[in-house]
């Protein structure tokens, strides 16, 4: 969390109310975010207008009575929207993806945000509206100094919001493409008043929804079949570090060579259609085929993971994938450390996906390394 940048700064919102009725994580105050902010204009399917998008970690307190600094916690939140007009700070459903939550809807203090190993991170309270049930965050001494309580009306404040499909889209191909500059960004139009918010729930396969006129702009098509990651290979070499001390990335990507052992498997990703002629924005799987190999020469530990695309439903390009990257980290390092004869417990499956997996629209399938 950013500390204010000056004293006259309004202090940000205490309220992180939870919401199943969100699709999406929502900050109503700049301070909150911090150093991986980034400047987007969005727009939510009420109407509301997004400034940034960024992750947030907020201080909280694993039990409500409890003192001390071993009774903090952190809660860790990406993907988190700024939405200066919103009534308070919301968790939305992504939460179940990443925590346990145990809930008793009668009383706030024994409900508790876990860890996936089961450990307490958080608590809840009253939201300031009596009703609602919020973070328990930490005191100032720990935690950062808060302003006012803001949901004395509760009848006024709508607790729901859906960021568009389109819009989520959107994002994932401007965090794709902007380092190498080849995505441009329009900012959306003011959306429809009279659109209800089941039109705007979905957007798939429904082209970009009535009231938006923004687009993304790709100078060319993708080509790629098949993606490789050398970049988080220090993840899963931390990873597989007990099992598998000297392991390497082998760069080799020759699909004749099947190494000495190999194995296909899956996991998860968000993919963007690049075809700026098809309505359709993007699609997201959970089974984005990958095949993992392993070589003992010309030195014992060569490993690497082809990650293969998928094609467009709609106008069949192929799509350009953001990968799910602790997914892959945890499917390649459980492959690897089985082969290595370590003691393993299979990665967790979460996230949705909106379809069956298609064969003939998938690469891993065409090349015969789909599970």
């Amino acid at each position: 969390m950013e500390p204010p940048t000056s004293e006259k700064q309004p202090l940000p919102c205490p309220d992180w109310v939870l919401s199943s009725l969100c699709n999406v994580h929502i900050a109503r105050d700049r301070p909150w975010f911090g150093q991986d902010y980034t400047p987007f204009p969005s727009i939510l399917a009420c109407g509301l207008r997004v400034e940034g998008v960024g992750s947030v970690e907020l201080p909280t307190k694993h039990y409500p009575k409890g003192k001390g600094r071993r009774n903090q916690g952190t809660l860790h939140l990406s993907n988190v929207l700024h939405v200066p007009e919103a009534a308070c700070n919301f968790l939305g459903a992504p939460l179940v993806f990443q925590y346990a939550l145990e809930m008793d809807w009668k009383d706030p203090s024994r409900s508790f945000i876990r860890d996936q190993m089961g450990t307490p991170l958080a608590s809840f309270r009253y939201a300031s509206d009596g009703k609602q049930f919020a973070i328990h965050l930490s005191g100032p001494l720990v935690g950062p100094k808060v302003g006012p309580l803001t949901l004395s009306a509760p009848d006024r404040y709508d607790i729901r919001a859906i960021w568009p499909d389109a819009e989520q889209y959107r994002w994932i191909a401007y965090k794709t493409f902007v380092d190498a500059q080849v995505a441009t960004i329009h900012e959306p139009t003011a959306p429809n008043p009279g659109l209800e918010y089941p039109q705007y729930e979905s957007a798939q396969g429904q082209g970009l929804i009535e009231g938006f006129s923004h687009a993304v702009t790709l100078e060319e098509h993708e080509t790629r079949d098949r993606f490789m990651f050398p970049q988080l290979d220090e993840a899963v070499q931390l990873a597989v570090d007990d099992a598998i001390p000297s392991l390497w990335f082998n760069h080799e990507n020759d699909e004749d060579d099947e190494g000495d052992k190999d194995h296909p498997t899956s996991l998860m990703g968000d993919f963007v259609c690049t075809n700026r002629s098809c309505p359709k924005p993007g699609w997201s799987s959970k089974k984005v085929s990958v095949w993992i190999r392993l070589w003992n020469h010309p030195r014992p530990g060569g490993y690497n993971a082809v990650v293969y695309n998928q094609r467009c439903s709609s106008c069949n390009c192929l799509g350009t994938l953001a990968l799910d990257e602790q997914s892959y980290v945890d499917r390649v390092s459980y492959r690897l450390r089985k082969w290595a004869g370590a003691v393993v417990t299979a990665p967790l499956c979460s996230g949705f996906s909106r379809g069956p997996h298609v064969e003939e629209l998938c690469e891993g399938c065409k090349h015969g390394h789909c599970v």
